[in-house]
Order: structure tokens, then C-alpha cells, then sequence
């Protein structure tokens, strides 16, 4: 299930290249003053027009919903002085969201930890300051493919990804360690491509207020190794 095309974050009816545009400039500002990456237009132009433009109504729409619900939640930290406290930041997610974690949760997540939550079909939905300050991917860029075009590592380790993202999604009733081992993975579609040494934590499903499984959240660990463009 897709979640963001779920909630109405963004209820104008254009899906022109002028209005996304617009929409990231104010993302802009609001990561600007979060200390966040973020694209000034000619970058937004430049890294994303052509994907924007190729893209049917629908996905745009999908797009500006998911940009719109990240305004929402940086104006929302902005405004409850919480820039240093990711677990606040994450409750405020969810909630924007709909979404509905496991009891225990919170209590084995940790400052350091990167946090993402992806749906069903494979779609970042959010990602926490710490795993925003050591990618190179900007909103925008990583909502145009799922996070399996995004990265790349060892075969057999995204295999495996899937099976506990699956188990995540049907038979899961709370957070699992993860079982997958510490590995190298680097980003496919930026200029430098980072690489990083990146250890997973824990599994967690997330439910819908009618308790039906919707959406999973991975922790990890991110250490930069290298630019693998530079080194080349």
C-alpha cells in the first residue's frame, strides 16, 4: 500500500512542473533552517525536470503529496523547537502519517540511529536528520525510485532485505533484529556515490488505526567510506 497516496497532504489539483518547483523551494527553506541538504531551483531543475516531466499525473500528484507532507513535518519541528530530538520527530511522523507502531518500539531506538519508513511497494516515506545528514540524495531525488534502484550491494543481501521486509508486512507483530550482516552498499544515482559501511538493527512493522500491517521501519548504522567517483 502506498501511504502517503492515502492522506491528502497536497489538495491543489495542478501537477505542473511550476508548482513542484514551488513546493521544493519552500522544502528549501524549511531544510535550510533545519541545517538539512536540500536543492536550490537551478539544482531541482537540472537533477529532477526531466524525471518530473515523464511521470503521468498520478505520480506526480504522488510526488507533490509526498513533498507536501514533508513541509508538514519540518514546519511542525520548526515550530515545536524539536531540530535535536528524533524521537519526537518521528511520533510527529507517524501521526502525519496514520501510522500506529508497537508498543515497545520507541524503547530500542537510539539517537544515532538512522530511521526510515518504506510501504509496501518499496517507497521511502520518511527518514529521520540522522540518516538525511549522511546521504547525498535530496527529498526530491529519492522519491522517484524505490530504495532497491537507489542503492546497490550484494545481491543476495537485497534478497534478503525483501524476505524481512516481507515478514515486516504479513506475519510480524512487533520490531525483530535484523538478520542481515554488516555490508558495503554505495548510492547508484548521485555524482559522487558514496560508499558506506552500513549495519542494520531492528525490523518493525507499522500498523493502520485498523491494525492491518501497512508500512515497515528500519534502523541502521552509516559509516562513509568514500566517494567511489573520486577514487576512480
Amino acid at each position: 500500500m502506498a501511504i502517503i497516496s492515502n492522506i491528502n497532504f497536497f489538495p491543489e489539483d495542478s501537477a505542473s512542473f511550476s508548482t513542484y518547483l514551488e513546493l521544493c523551494s519552500k522544502l528549501e527553506i524549511l531544510c535550510k533552517a533545519l541545517n538539512l541538504k536540500s536543492m536550490n531551483q537551478n539544482e531541482v531543475i537540472s537533477r529532477s525536470k526531466d524525471k518530473y516531466l515523464s511521470l503521468n499525473k498520478k505520480d506526480r500528484k504522488y510526488i507533490l503529496n509526498h513533498l507536501s507532507f514533508y513541509k508538514e513535518l519540518y514546519s511542525n519541528i520548526l515550530e515545536k523547537s524539536l531540530a535535536q530530538d528524533s524521537k519526537k520527530q518521528l511520533w510527529i511522523a507517524l501521526r502525519l502519517l496514520e501510522l500506529v507502531p508497537p508498543s515497545d518500539l520507541m524503547n530500542v531506538i537510539t539517537d544515532d540511529d538512522c530511521v526510515e519508513i518504506y510501504d509496501s511497494e518499496g517507497i521511502q516515506c520518511y527518514r529521520n536528520f540522522t540518516f538525511a545528514s549522511k546521504v547525498s540524495y535530496s527529498l526530491p531525488e529519492i522519491l522517484f525510485a524505490p530504495w532497491s534502484n537507489l542503492y546497490t550491494r550484494d545481491p543476495e543481501i537485497t534478497e534478503y532485505m525483501y524476505t524481512e521486509a516481507g515478514q515486516a508486512l504479513t506475519t510480524a507483530k512487533t520490531y525483530f533484529k535484523s538478520g542481515i550482516k554488516p555490508h558495503v552498499v554505495y548510492e547508484e544515482q548521485t555524482e559522487n556515490q558514496q560508499e558506506f559501511d552500513i549495519s542494520f538493527g531492528i525490523v518493525s512493522p507499522l500498523f493502520s488505526k485498523q491494525g492491518q500491517s501497512v508500512a515497515f521501519l528500519a534502523t541502521s548504522k552509516l559509516s562513509h567510506l568514500r566517494d567511489r567517483k573520486k577514487d576512480i
